[in-house]
């Protein structure tokens, strides 16, 4: 970073919670960049509240109030932190976007302070897409403020572009801590593996019947591992309790996850709507071959090379694709091996490290020639 003056970083975003792709990209960055820049994060996040949304009642309407209030004092204390040299952040959809948009706000208003605003989210699409013409002129008034827009993939920042006329985007995929994984290739039989939080937009549904229905041939033979919670695991305890060969494992830890992405084979993941799932990421840096769907960025990571994608919500084709890779050795071991040294070459957290360093530095020399930034064309349509 020669020439430059960069050395604090303010990153604001949810950074306590277990799970998430946002809250894990900035605990990330705080291990990758603390040894290079004086690093403050900001924390955003509210009490988890998918019980008490689950059960209702009371129990919902304390979680709202409690919700929102610390919501509020958050944002009351947050003139106190705004003191670096760049302000990075992390952003998804609807509500999150509308919350962190007081942020960027504040800051633009109260400090002469850069600011990178980061949009992961598996609806930024929708949620344009559906905004009426107040709400388009306020998302669009917050992005003016930014001195930065990074997305996740060519098509979030095409989507961006096209819909918020933003001039240009700059490219960032989600990470893996590659070293973490060591991958335990040609299991057999093989092992399905599904890790993500069980709700409906996870294709949890199809999931369940497609190997339900390859179980009951008898000539497949595979193993299924299950991880996660969510409102749907009652499916996942039904379909372990139906057959032997199905493990649903709960709620693990990192330390469980990475064991059962390790010894997996085929990871799949049949979800309705995503930005750049960590979950399959890390499924590929396990050594997996990988089933999912045409939606987000996923076609931009997986090809007839490494996977199979299938349209979402088409249990048909998920059971078809999962029964083809688990009778074909040879094409799910290729696959694997892929996957595994994909992710070692574009998806390791210190090529991404090196990106948002020289992201940084050039947005705080003022160097307008933006050498990192890719221009995504826009598809403009009538």
């Amino acid at each position: 970073m020669a020439d430059s003056s960069l050395e604090s970083l303010l990153i604001v975003g949810p950074c306590r919670q277990e799970t998430g792709g946002i809250s894990q990209f900035i605990r990330g960055q705080v291990d990758e960049l603390g040894d290079r820049l004086d690093v403050t994060v900001y924390n955003t996040s509210v009490p988890a509240g998918s019980n008490a949304l689950s059960a209702g009642g009371f129990a919902k309407a304390q979680w709202l109030v409690l919700a929102a209030l610390s919501a509020f004092s958050k944002v009351l204390f947050f003139p106190l932190y705004i003191d670096a040299d760049i302000v990075h952040i992390h952003a998804s959809s609807r509500v999150s976007f509308y919350r962190k948009s007081i942020y960027i706000l504040l800051v633009s208003h109260l400090r002469d302070i850069p600011i990178v605003i980061h949009i992961h989210g598996s609806d930024f699409d929708d949620f344009l897409e559906e905004a009426g013409a107040v709400r388009r002129a306020y998302v669009q008034y917050v992005f003016n403020h930014c001195t930065e827009v990074i997305a996740l993939s060519e098509y979030w920042a095409t989507v961006l572009k096209r819909e918020l006329s933003i001039e240009s985007v700059t490219l960032l995929p989600n990470p893996v801590r590659v070293e973490e994984f060591s991958p335990v290739y040609d299991a057999n039989p093989p092992r399905i593996v599904y890790v993500s939080n069980l709700i409906n937009r996870k294709g949890v549904e199809e999931f369940v019947e497609a190997v339900r229905r390859l179980l009951s041939q008898s000539e497949v033979e595979f193993t299924v591992d299950i991880a996660g919670k969510g409102p749907r695991s009652d499916l996942m305890t039904d379909l372990a309790d139906e057959f032997n060969s199905v493990e649903y494992h709960g709620f693990v830890t990192e330390t469980h996850k990475l064991e059962l992405l390790e010894r997996g084979s085929i990871y799949v993941l049949p979800t309705y709507a995503e930005g750049l799932p960590i979950s399959l990421l890390e499924g590929m840096a396990g050594g997996n071959a990988i089933v999912s769907t045409t939606v987000g960025s996923i076609p931009e990571v997986v090809g007839p090379e490494n996977g199979v994608l299938i349209p979402p919500v088409d249990t048909d084709r998920l059971n078809d694709a999962i029964g083809a890779l688990v009778r074909d050795d040879d094409q799910r071991s290729a696959m694997a091996r892929t996957n595994r040294a994909t992710i070692e070459d574009k998806y390791a957290w210190h090529h991404i490290t090196e990106q948002l360093i020289s992201i940084y530095d050039r947005i705080v020399t003022g160097d307008d020639s933006k050498p990192d930034r890719v221009a995504v064309e826009a598809q403009m349509t009538d």
